[in-house]
Order: C-alpha cells, then structure tokens, then sequence
C-alpha cells in the first residue's frame, strides 16, 4: 500500500509541475533495488535417512521496499535457463513471491534433479528475475565451484 501511496503522489506532483511549467518534466523512476542471490554447499536431513547435500540458494531483499521475484533459475552456459518447479528439500513451488524489505528465502537444488535436465558443467550461475524484468545474479566463479563439488559425490 505504501508502494502505491508513493506512486501516485510521485505522478500527482510530476503533473503539477508539468502544467505549471508548461513543458515535459522527466519523471525518474527508482534506483535498482539491492537484491542479493547467494549460493552454499548444504547439507540436508530427512528424516533418519543419510545427509543430502544440495546447493541452498539465498535472495536477500536489502532495499527499503518490497520486491516482487518470479523465481529462482540457474542460468547455463549458452544463456538458456534452467527453471526448477520444486525446491528439493521442502517441496514448495519455485514461483513468484514478494520479498518484503529486509527479508530472504532459500531455495534448494538437488544435483540429481539438475543431471535429469543438462550437464552440471553447463551451469553458469543462479538467476532471479524481478515483475519488471531486472536480473540479479550469484557469483559465478562461487558457483561454479560449488557444482564442482557437487558433481564429484
């Protein structure tokens, strides 16, 4: 509400000025929000079965607003996307969510759910796209170690 509060009070003032002066005001639009995507090596219990490692990836929102994603995907090396629809250790659906200011969530990837779609090799990094279409990325030479490791167990 308060997102939309500051919109139109934004375009309300923008068309103020633009009659007062008389001329076409630019109307700037907000910085890029600080979104984080962070991937680790984690080990994962179920139950009193053997420990599971997967790759746990976090998106931290560090802007003062909230932020709508369309969900997480790893990106491969020839651009493609590798969209996983369930995270591997909960079982929720990877979608779109709000990220409120000052939260995170993690996403879990199992590399056996990955060899069913493509070489670990062809991984490049973890992607998260934005409802307007901005894309913030993890580290790729973080992440490429890490499938790395993943791919010799």
């Amino acid at each position: 509400m308060r997102e939309k509060v500051l919109l139109h009070v934004t375009t309300v003032v923008s068309d103020l000025l633009r009659r007062e002066s008389g001329s076409s005001v630019e109307i700037l639009t907000a910085s890029r929000p600080d979104i984080r995507v962070l991937s680790a090596i984690s080990v994962v219990m179920y139950g009193q079965g053997e420990p599971v490692a997967m790759i746990a990836i976090t998106v931290q929102n560090h802007a003062p607003l909230a932020v709508f994603l369309m969900g997480v995907q790893i990106e491969l090396e020839d651009g493609q996307h590798l969209f996983v629809q369930f995270d591997s250790a909960t079982r929720q659906p990877n979608g779109r969510r709000r990220l409120e200011s000052g939260d995170s969530f993690d996403f879990h990837v199992h590399m056996d759910d990955v060899r069913r779609a493509v070489e670990p090799e062809s991984l490049r990094r973890v992607v998260v796209r934005d409802a307007v279409g901005r894309i913030y990325h993890s580290d790729e030479e973080n992440f490429k170690q890490q499938i790395r490791i993943l791919s010799q167990t």
